[in-house]
């Protein structure tokens, strides 16, 4: 065979299969059992093509397949051979069961001329559904002519097997297809299950429309897009009929975006037995599923956007963090400080307000001393009801009116309760008048020895005081309308007046002069009485004295003992000099009283703070320092701003002391001292007053191989949320000395550096206050050293940054109350780590973060840390000081940024701060 021969054969071939397998297509059922048929079809046809060679001029009628099933569809095919073949112009086949048909062109046609290789050969196709069991027989008659009675013809049989069926049973779903939520991009199926008769056909629709090639049991779907949201079925068919499945409903959502902190839960400070809610919110696709930690760790059960925690103990106190979740991620928040302090004491009245009588226009002021959990508050009342504005342990009136007379009593008031002073009177009398005299005193003459009175009556505003004068001076204790003297002698002699005063003024009575004339010297004889121990020179107990004569004695105090004064029958003896000039007179006594000393519990030195007591004021706020002796002499200091003001002096015998303070350009500053005594031992207390503002004043006493001395790490947590305050934490590192001496260094979270030194109480308490830019701001506390589950040194803290401060950041100024928290710091050893972590968050939130970020590390032997983020990040921990620094790019952008903190082992977490152009943000360091 040439290739044009064998080019034209294939292209033959070609179009007359073709429209054979096209006939075929066009008159069976549409799904998966037409396509049996078609390639059954095409099949036979092709085996029939492949064997002509083999019969080459045979006259037989082949049948294929042989065999059918009743009432199944059946599909066969006939090949004739034969002496008419060239001239084929049409056909008829016969047939024995239900429907068969006879006549030309009635059954199906092929076109005529179709030839395999080198024989002439037709091939045609036989069909139908069988209606009855055996053998069926098929007789097929050729014409050569125009008609089924011109021309020639040829006939050949041949028969099919028809096996026995059952009757075509309806499709009839069993399993329906289900519906399905998924996200964009997915792969979803959809898949159902019938019975009936098969061959069973199918076609998916989507809203009930056709799904092109969607034509087996299952139907899948790669790669969905929201577009694909609708209601699916399947329509199953076969021969019998058709069954519809129920719709399935897809609902393809948009890709699911990963959560983010929307709101950072708030530090808080409570009481033991309180209820504390934190709460978290966050945006992404929902659902969002929430995860509670303590300190890093899982809280059980703790799975909601609010946690809450009911009657919370010390124990609770830590670090509280969510971690937000959905199927695309997760966000952690940032932490949130709770700080449990021990269970509020009800307050309790210690000093109460004391009644007052005034003259109308003066100023009038109460004042109330509570004990109890602070914070305290106050609230005056008068006659029972609240006086507006009156919220401060100080009440105080000015330019009263007789219309302010009445009971004014103060309600003070914690968490845990309240207590009522009691009433103190105030009594506002009309304007004072001023004194007048009305009786004018006498003048006398006596003889030496005799008892001499003097008397004056005046007018005007009660009450009046009195004072004698001798020639122009004081007489002491002289304070009564009537002067009386006893046994005068001739030194008596001279001029009396009195001076008699109110609050309006005063008037001085004219002279009265008392001559005395000598008489005969009398003797009469002491009584000097010894209290306590120690000696009076010259003793002149019993000794028989001149009447009229001055004589003088010096007190002094055994060893360990301390003068306290003299009294006796008679107010001219009165005084706390240890020298003393007295005039003898009938029967008198004169006692030197001496006492234990008290110096010696007192000694020591003290330090602490002042500040109001409504709130903590730059202007009225310090810190000082006293030191004082076995002997009672004390020197100490006080700080207001950046100024420190010196005094010395002495205490008395109550461990009392009163030093005014004179100042360049300002009103003088008065500090009252107490050091403690009996169950107030090792304590200080008072106040410091310029006159217009008053700060009371507390403190302790500083002893050596304190309990407390080691090293410790402390965080000044910020606020985030808040632009005018910054959110990062402010940091430092405390040493305290075995002598109890605490010097801190450390950086608040604006970048300003500071430090401090004091000593550590014995009751564990240290003063924190530190002066800021230039005066015009400071950060004052009193810290406390307690072993706590999450802390071991901790505080509340004011600081304080006036507007204008600083010109670099936070400009505008604020007041951050925080609360310090600190922990004991042990550094590592070898290859051990700051940090009892294997892998860590550094997370980064608030101040001018558009959105918070973190970087994953991994913390290595000897404290060395390893980013495993993409965005640039270094982190070097001090193992020797227990503080960090670091610098980090900031996500999408080429800013790095410096940052530092220091860790907190007991809670095994890192925190400070992130600088930021004008504003910190906050960096914890703690277990993803």
């Amino acid at each position: 065979m040439n290739i044009r021969k064998v080019a034209s054969l294939g292209l033959a071939v070609a179009l007359q299969v073709l429209p054979i397998t096209r006939v075929f297509v066009a008159s069976t059922t549409t799904g998966g059992s037409s396509f049996a048929m078609v390639s059954t079809w095409i099949a036979g046809a092709l085996a029939l093509m492949g064997s002509v060679d083999a019969v080459s001029g045979a006259s037989s009628l082949l049948i294929s397949p042989a065999t059918a099933t009743n009432g199944v569809p059946y599909s066969g095919i006939v090949q004739y051979s034969g002496s008419h073949a060239s001239s084929v112009r049409s056909w008829e086949l016969r047939n024995n069961w239900s429907g068969a048909k006879s006549g030309c062109n009635t059954v199906y046609e092929i076109a005529p001329g179709l030839w395999l290789t080198n024989v002439t050969t037709y091939l045609a196709r036989v069909g139908g559904t069988p209606r009855t069991n055996g053998a069926c027989a098929f007789t097929l008659r050729i014409h050569d002519g125009s008609g089924c009675s011109g021309g020639n013809s040829d006939t050949r049989s041949s028969s099919i097997t028809i096996a026995a069926g059952g009757a075509i049973v309806v499709p009839s779903i069993t399993t329906q297809p289900a519906s399905q939520t998924v996200t964009a991009g997915a792969n979803v199926s959809f898949t159902v299950a019938a019975s009936g008769t098969a061959p069973l056909s199918y076609q998916w629709r989507l809203n009930g429309g056709n799904i092109g090639g969607a034509t087996s049991a299952t139907l899948t779907l790669t790669s969905v897009t929201t577009g694909q949201t609708g209601s699916y079925s399947c329509v199953v068919s076969n021969g019998a009929g058709s069954a519809t499945s129920s719709a399935a409903v897809l609902t393809v959502n948009a890709a699911a975006v990963v959560p983010s902190i929307t709101t950072q839960p708030a530090s808080q400070t409570v009481t033991a037995g309180a209820n504390v809610s934190f709460t978290v919110a966050a945006s992404g696709t929902a659902p969002l599923s929430y995860q509670w930690r303590l300190n890093g760790g899982n809280i059980g059960g703790a799975t909601s956007a609010t946690l809450t925690l009911t009657s919370v103990t010390t124990g609770q106190t830590g670090s509280y963090s969510c971690v937000v979740s959905n199927g695309a991620g997760s966000a952690t928040s940032s932490a949130a400080v709770l700080t449990v302090n021990a269970a509020a004491v009800v307050p309790s009245i210690t000093t109460q307000p004391a009644s007052q009588t005034v003259t109308a226009g003066a100023n009038v002021s109460f004042t109330v001393a509570a004990s109890g959990t602070a914070p305290l508050s106050y609230q005056w009342r008068l006659n029972g009801g609240n006086i507006g504005g009156a919220t401060s342990a100080t009440l105080t009136l000015t330019s009263v009116t007789t219309g302010q007379t009445g009971s004014y009593s103060c309600v003070v008031s914690n968490g845990a309760g309240s207590a009522t002073s009691s009433a103190a009177v105030l009594t506002v009398n009309a304007a004072a008048v001023v004194p007048s005299i009305t009786t004018q005193p006498a003048s006398q003459t006596v003889t030496a020895g005799a008892n001499v009175s003097f008397t004056v009556a005046a007018s005007g505003t009660a009450p009046l005081s009195y004072q004698w004068r001798l020639n122009g001076g004081n007489i002491g204790g002289a304070a009564s309308a009537t002067l009386t003297l006893t046994s005068v002698a001739t030194n008596h002699a001279g001029a009396y007046t009195c001076v008699v005063t109110n609050i309006a003024g005063s008037v001085t009575s004219s002279g009265a002069i008392l001559t005395v004339q000598p008489g005969a010297p009398q003797a009469t004889t002491l009584t000097l009485i010894v209290q306590g121990q120690g000696t009076v020179t010259p003793n002149l107990n019993a000794a028989s004295l001149t009447l009229g004569q001055a004589y003088t004695v010096t007190a002094t105090p055994a060893s360990g003992y301390e003068f306290a004064g003299w009294s006796g029958n008679t107010p001219a003896v009165q005084s706390s000099s240890a020298r003393l000039t007295f005039v003898m007179a009938s029967n008198l006594v004169l006692q030197a009283s001496f006492v234990p000393t008290p110096y010696t519990a007192g000694a020591g030195t003290y330090n602490g703070l002042f500040f109001e007591n409504d709130e903590v004021h730059l202007a009225s706020a310090g810190a000082f320092k006293v030191a004082s002796d076995r002997g009672g002499n004390y020197s100490g200091w006080v700080q207001l701003g950046y100024a420190r003001y010196a005094f010395t002096g002495k205490l008395d015998l109550n461990l009392r002391a009163t030093n005014v303070i004179t100042r360049w350009n300002a009103p003088p500053l008065t500090v009252e001292l107490l050091l403690g005594q009996g169950n107030q031992a090792g304590q200080a207390s008072g106040r410091v007053t310029d006159g217009v503002w008053n700060s009371p004043l507390s403190g302790g006493r500083a002893t050596g191989n304190s309990r407390y001395a080691g090293k410790y790490t402390l965080i000044i947590p910020g606020l985030v949320g808040d632009t005018l305050i910054p959110a990062g934490d402010g940091y430092a590192t405390l040493s305290v000395g075995v002598d109890g001496l605490g010097i801190m260094n450390g950086t608040l979270s604006d970048g300003t550096q500071f430090m401090q030194s004091a000593f550590v109480t014995d009751d564990g308490s240290w003063p924190v206050y530190v002066s800021l830019y230039s005066a015009r701001g400071a950060v004052v506390s009193w810290m406390s050293f307690a072993d706590l589950s999450g802390s071991d040194v901790s505080g509340s803290l004011v600081w304080i940054k006036q507007a204008g401060a600083s010109a670099v950041s936070y400009s505008a100024g604020f007041t951050n109350e925080t609360k310090a928290v600190g922990s004991f710091y042990v550094a590592p050893t070898g290859a051990g780590k700051v940090l009892n972590l294997s892998g860590a968050e550094v997370n980064f939130s608030g101040g001018e973060l558009a959105a918070n970020f973190s970087n994953l590390v991994s913390v290595n032997a000897g404290s060395s840390v390893v980013n495993l983020s993409p965005n640039a990040l270094t982190l070097t921990i001090s193992p020797t000081l227990g503080s960090f620094t670091g610098q980090v790019q900031k996500p999408g952008t080429s800013m790095k940024h410096n940052f530092g903190g220091v860790v907190l082992q007991k809670q095994n977490v890192g925190s400070g701060f992130m600088t930021g152009i004008n504003a910190s943000s906050r960096v914890v360091i703690a277990a993803p």
